[in-house]
C-alpha cells in the first residue's frame, strides 16, 4: 500500500481540511510557547483547556494524515513511557512527596518531540518555511521585550525563575512579554545551528532572509547577554569554541582534534576563558552574577574558596546520597522516609536518577538519545548535521547543569531543532 503523506497543496478538500487543521493547532501552540504574553493569557481558567484541547486535535489529526511517523517512534516511545508511569505510580501510592503535576512537563518533552519528528519526517520545506516564520515573529517579538525590561531591571529574568517570586509578580511580567530562563537557554542550545543558518543565509543572497536571520543571531546573543545566567554564558562561550571547529569534517573527527587541541592549548583557552569571564564580571552589575563569575574565576586560577562553591555541589550530592539511598526506585519527588536526603533541584539528569531510580530514569535517557540520533539522520548536509550535534550536546550538558523541563527548553531541543535543521538543509 502506497504511504500516505502529508499533502498541503492536495485538491481533496477533505484532506486538505486536515492538513489546514494540523497547522494551524501547531502554530497556535508555537505561539503559545514563545509569547509570555500569550501563555499568560490564555493559561488561565476555561483557556488551559483550549491548550488541551488544541494539542489532541494535533496529535489526532497528525495520526489520521499518516500514521508512518508515528510508528517510527512507538519502539523508543514505549521505553519512555516507563518514565511517566513510574511517575504516575509514585503519585498513587504516594512515594516521595509525589505530585501528579510532576507528569506535566515530561508530557511536553513527549509531545514536543511528536510535533519536530512529524515535521522534520516529511520535510515538506513550504510548511517548515510557514512554521518557522510564526516563530521567528514571536521570537523578535519576545527578544526585544526581554531585552527592553531587562536594561530597566537586569534581574527580571531571574525573578520570572525564583521560586520565591509571587504568582502575581510572574503574571505581571508574562504580561510585559518578559521571557524566564527557559527561553533564554533554548536560545542557548540553538546557538551553534543559527551561526549555520546564518552563513546559509549569506549564500541564498536574500536580503529578507540575510536580515531576518542576522536579526536573530544578535538578538540571541544579547539576551544572553543581558540575562545574567552563569551557565549560560559558559554554555555560550563553548558554543562559540564549538562552532569554530573545521567544517565539512566528520564530527566524531572534529571532537578528537578538538579535544586534542583543548589538551595543547588549555594555557591558552584557560586565560582566553577567564578574560572572557572577567570581562563580563567588571562589566555587570548584577552582584549575585559577580559573585558567581568570582567563584568560577578563582577555581579556574586553582585558588578555590570551597564555601563560595558549595550551594550547587552540596545540592548536586543531595540527589546522588538519594540515588544510592535508593538507586534502583529512587527516593521520590523530595524526601524519603523523613531523612536528610532529598533533590536538589539544580540537575535534571541527576536529580531524576535521584527521583525515579535507574528503573525511572534510565528509559528517558534513552528516549531523548535516540530522538536526536533518528532527527540528525534526516539531516543530509555535513555542515548542518555538525551543528546540530553541537546544538544536541549543549542540550545534554545542560540536562547536567540545570533543570531542562520547561517549555522553552524543550520547544528548542525536541521541535525548533528538528526543523530548523531540516530547512536549512
Amino acid at each position: 500500500m502506497e504511504e500516505v503523506r502529508p499533502n498541503f497543496n492536495s485538491k481533496n478538500t477533505s484532506t486538505k481540511l486536515l492538513n489546514n487543521i494540523n497547522l494551524f493547532c501547531c502554530l497556535y501552540i508555537c505561539v503559545w510557547t514563545v509569547l509570555p504574553i500569550f501563555r499568560s493569557i490564555t493559561n488561565t481558567g476555561g483557556f488551559k483547556i483550549i491548550f488541551f484541547f488544541i494539542a489532541g486535535v494535533w496529535l489526532l489529526s497528525s495520526l489520521l494524515i499518516s500514521r508512518k511517523w508515528f510508528m517510527d517512534l512507538l519502539g523508543i516511545s514505549i521505553i519512555g513511557s516507563i518514565y511517566l508511569i513510574i511517575i504516575f505510580l509514585y503519585y498513587v501510592f504516594d512515594h516521595g512527596n509525589m505530585k501528579l503535576s510532576m507528569i506535566v512537563n515530561p508530557l511536553f518533552l513527549f509531545f514536543f518531540a511528536f510535533m519536530g519528528y512529524y515535521y522534520s519526517y516529511y520535510g515538506d520545506k513550504k510548511v517548515l518555511k510557514i512554521i518557522l516564520s510564526v516563530i521567528t515573529l514571536c521570537f523578535l517579538t519576545t527578544a526585544i521585550t526581554t531585552i527592553y525590561n531587562l536594561l530597566d531591571n537586569l534581574n527580571v529574568a531571574r525573578l520570572m525563575t525564583s521560586s520565591s517570586t509571587s504568582p502575581q509578580v510572574i503574571s505581571y511580567l508574562e504580561k510585559r512579554n518578559v521571557a524566564a530562563f527557559d527561553f533564554i537557554y533554548g536560545l542557548v542550545i540553538l546557538i551553534p545551528l543559527l551561526f549555520v543558518g546564518l552563513k546559509f543565509s549569506l549564500k541564498k543572497k536574500s536580503l529578507l532572509f540575510i536580515t531576518t536571520m542576522f536579526s536573530i543571531v544578535l538578538l540571541s546573543l544579547i539576551v544572553i547577554a543581558l540575562s545574567n545566567f552563569t551557565t549560560a554564558y559558559l554554555l555560550l562561550i563553548l558554543a562559540i569554541l564549538l562552532s569554530l571547529l573545521p567544517k565539512k569534517t566528520n564530527v566524531y573527527f572534529m571532537f578528537f582534534v578538538f579535544g586534542l587541541m583543548v589538551i595543547l592549548l588549555s594555557p591558552l583557552l584557560l586565560e582566553f576563558i577567564i578574560f572572557i569571564l572577567t570581562t563580563i564580571k567588571e562589566t555587570t552589575p548584577s552582584i549575585m552574577t559577580q559573585y558567581k563569575l568570582e567563584s568560577i574565576i578563582s577555581f579556574l586560577y586553582g585558588e578555590t574558596n570551597y564555601q563560595s562553591t558549595t550551594i550547587r555541589a552540596t545540592l548536586l550530592r543531595q540527589s546522588i546520597s538519594s540515588f544510592f539511598e535508593s538507586p534502583l526506585l529512587g527516593v521520590g519527588a523530595y524526601y524519603h522516609d523523613g531523612s536528610t536526603n532529598f533533590i536538589g533541584n539544580h540537575s535534571q539528569f541527576i536529580d531524576d536518577f535521584g527521583r525515579y531510580g535507574i528503573l525511572g530514569a534510565t528509559p528517558i535517557i534513552i528516549f531523548i538519545l535516540i530522538y536526536l540520533k533518528k532527527t540528525k539522520i534526516k539531516v543530509k548536509n555535513i555542515n548542518v548535521q555538525n551543528a546540530f550535534v553541537f546544538s544536541a550536546l549543549l542540550f545534554i550538558i545542560l540536562g547536567f547543569l540545570n533543570p531542562i523541563q520547561s517549555y522553552g527548553i524543550l520547544f528548542s531541543a525536541f521541535f525548533v531543532l528538528p526543523l530548523l535543521s531540516r530547512y536549512i538543509d
